[in-house]
């Protein structure tokens, strides 16, 4: 925000975090990858204006703009573990046979996820050809941990 909010502002801003928090929960509980990724990123929006809301206001008490960015980064973190948890998705997408691909997935889908990984430097195509599944799961979340650490997936 360009100027402080008014406090019309910050209640909606507060109403809209509740909601957004409350929906991702419902999504966490349940099976849903896609629901629990897209409440996440709502969630997310949600926090960062809430956030924004709140430390744009110089008056705002130092307790409160703690809590704040306590919950920027709990956010980060939920983030983080949806992230890592989502390259296990793209190995399975990928290793699934074609004849074994669930009701609206493609082959399309498939050559995406192998862009994914390949393509940000996460797995390799020799890795994907030869490797188990269990092992180029840990590949791929090791290179997402130093990817994240670094800013390069090779360290």
């Amino acid at each position: 925000m360009d100027r402080e909010p008014t406090l019309e502002e910050l209640e909606r801003l507060v109403a809209a975090a509740e909601l957004a928090h409350d929906a991702l929960n419902t999504a966490l509980d349940g099976d849903d990858e896609v629901a629990k990724v897209e409440a996440a990123f709502r969630y997310q929006d949600a926090v960062v204006a809430l956030g924004r809301g709140i430390l744009s206001d110089p008056t705002m008490r130092p307790q409160l703009r703690r809590e704040v960015i306590s919950d920027l980064l709990g956010v980060h973190e939920r983030m983080e573990q949806m992230a890592v948890a989502s390259l296990r998705t793209l190995v399975d997408l990928v290793l699934t046979p074609a004849d074994a691909l669930a009701p609206g997935v493609s082959a399309e889908d498939q050559v995406w996820g192998r862009d994914v990984l390949l393509g940000n430097g996460l797995l390799t195509a020799s890795e994907l050809d030869a490797f188990p599944r269990s092992s180029l799961y840990a590949i791929a979340e090791e290179r997402f941990r130093r990817w994240r650490e670094t800013g390069d997936p090779r360290g």
